[in-house]
Formats: C-alpha cells, sequence, structure tokens
C-alpha cells in the first residue's frame, strides 16, 4: 500500500505560479486525514522555481517532516517546449534553459542547485528514528518484508563491490587516455604485463568475498527464517 503526491512546492508563490490549484495549508490540512491510514507516502516536490529562494527550497524538508511523508523525490525546475511558462521564462533576463530544459538563474546555476538539492535531502532523511519509521512502515504495508530485507543487506558488500570494480575501470580507463596524450607510449608487452600482474590483486578479494556470502545466506536463512521475519 503506497501513495504517491505530487506535492511540487513548500512555497504558496510556487504553487501559484505553477497552476497547481492547492495551497500549502490544504496539504496539511489533508495529511492530517492520510496519517489516519497506514500507508507508505512518497512525495515529489520541485526546487529552482521561478523567483524562489534558497530558504523557500530548504523548507521543503520541513514541510515534508511535516506532512508526515517517508521518502520525496526532488527534481530541478523543467519547462517543455512551447508552454507558457516556457515562454515566460525566455522572456526574463538572466534565466536560462538548457538544452534539455532545466531553468537556470543568474542565482542559482546547475552546481549551486545540486547542493541545496543534497542538503534537502540529508535534512529530512538524516533524522533520529527516521530510517526505523521508514523500514517498519514498508514492512506492515507489505512493499517489503524484513527476510528480504535482511538478504538484501547480506547481499550489498556485493553490489557495493561490483560498482567499485566499474568505478575502477572508468578511473583507469580515464587514466589512461591522459597519460596517452600527455607521455610517450609504453610498449604493448609492458602494459600488458603490469596489468596481468595488478589484476589478480582486485579480483581475488572479489571472489573470496562472493564465496562467504554464499556460505552464510543459507546460514542466516537457517536462522532467521523468512515466516519469522514478518
Amino acid at each position: 500500500r503506497m501513495l504517491l503526491f505530487g506535492l511540487e512546492s513548500a512555497s504558496d508563490k510556487s504553487l501559484e505560479k505553477m497552476s497547481k490549484g492547492f495551497t500549502v495549508e490544504q496539504m496539511r490540512d489533508a495529511f492530517k486525514v492520510f496519517r489516519r491510514f497506514p500507508f507508505f507516502y512518497h512525495g515529489y516536490f520541485i526546487f529552482g522555481n521561478i523567483g524562489e529562494t534558497e530558504e523557500e527550497m530548504l523548507s521543503i524538508a520541513d514541510l515534508a517532516i511535516e506532512l508526515g511523508v517517508h521518502t520525496i523525490s526532488l527534481n530541478r525546475l523543467r519547462v517543455d517546449k512551447f508552454t507558457p511558462l516556457r515562454k515566460e521564462i525566455e522572456g526574463m533576463p538572466g534565466y536560462r534553459i538548457s538544452s534539455n530544459g532545466y531553468v537556470y538563474s543568474p542565482e542559482f546555476d546547475r552546481k549551486r542547485l545540486l547542493r541545496i538539492r543534497d542538503r534537502i535531502r540529508n535534512r529530512f532523511l538524516y533524522r533520529p528514528g527516521h530510517i526505523v519509521r521508514m523500514v517498519t512502515t514498508m514492512n506492515a504495508c507489505g512493499i517489503i518484508n524484513y527476510s528480504d530485507m535482511l538478504m538484501f543487506a547480506s547481499r550489498a558488500p556485493l553490489f557495493l563491490y561490483d560498482y567499485l570494480l566499474h568505478l575502477g575501470h572508468k578511473v583507469r580507463k580515464a587514466t589512461r587516455v591522459r597519460r596517452k596524450k600527455s607521455r610517450p607510449a609504453v610498449s604493448n608487452f609492458d602494459s600488458g604485463f603490469r596489468a596481468q600482474a595488478v589484476w589478480p590483486l582486485v579480483r581475488i578479494p572479489g571472489h573470496a568475498a562472493r564465496w562467504v556470502l554464499r556460505i552464510m545466506l543459507p546460514v542466516i536463512h537457517a536462522l532467521w527464517p523468512p515466516n519469522h521475519m514478518q
């Protein structure tokens, strides 16, 4: 049982600019009713709206906490072609629209908006008890039970290892490209020999971790059967 809400903004001014048809106070009244029911609530918000200040963007986290949503999605303002809002922005001095439709102002460029997004997310998510509340609600609503969470947590090191390995591939590839441009070329024999010498040092610990987890998973399921975890 999960409900998704397009809440969009914590500012009445921005909601009116986007023609949403509701106010922040109406959101509060609606969630007084929603919180009576055992559902998992997710809210969508847009930040970086026209004329929006940094304080108004950061207040998204405070409103989400007050409403009682469990998770939020944060999206930068984006406009499509041939829309009234896009025509209005194109006529505003200092504002620009990127090739993929994202809106930037002289005060809020892409890097600053991404930093604000991280501050909103951290203020909302990293609170005492919030992760526990989110996990217990997901189990109660049947989205994912405790047994599946435990199984995912036991396999998380594998996902992390695969991600780091993929990241290492990208870094090594970028490094090789830079070295080819800035230094004399290394012989194929020398580069191949070094790669074969270093590669086992990366792969062997990963394979060992995989086998340890394969052995431990049946033990975990034996100690904590799925029926007792729900």
